[in-house]
């Protein structure tokens, strides 16, 4: 059985939010993006933020669900993932606490 070389992670996108957050509800991921979800806006904001709070690369996660919807699924890859489980044991307490909560949302594909 070889590793797993990509992930999921479904997400709620909050398009014309007054805030830009990634917050981890019941119901699983919700993204906040102040942008309106016009000619991709909000998607290339929705990636950046999930990059940002993550410090990962953009080029680690790709949209491959829900371009004109809330609901979409992203690719995130297998390197990527082993630095958020890095960075879930990390020093910096922010980073690490939403690492470590977004683990529990990424599925192997």
């Amino acid at each position: 059985m070889g590793e797993v070389s990509l992930y999921t992670l479904e997400v709620k996108v909050h398009p014309n939010s007054s805030k830009r957050a990634v917050e981890f509800h019941e119901d699983g991921v919700h993204v906040y993006t102040t942008y309106p979800p016009l000619e991709g806006k909000a998607n290339r904001d929705v990636l950046k933020i999930i990059s940002d709070s993550l410090d990962i690369p953009k080029s680690a996660i790709v949209l491959v669900r829900g371009e004109k919807a809330k609901d979409k699924l992203f690719h995130i890859t297998w390197h990527a993932v082993e630095l958020i489980r890095e960075r879930s044991k990390g020093y910096d307490r922010s980073l690490s606490h939403t690492c470590s909560q977004i683990l529990n949302y990424i599925k192997e594909r």
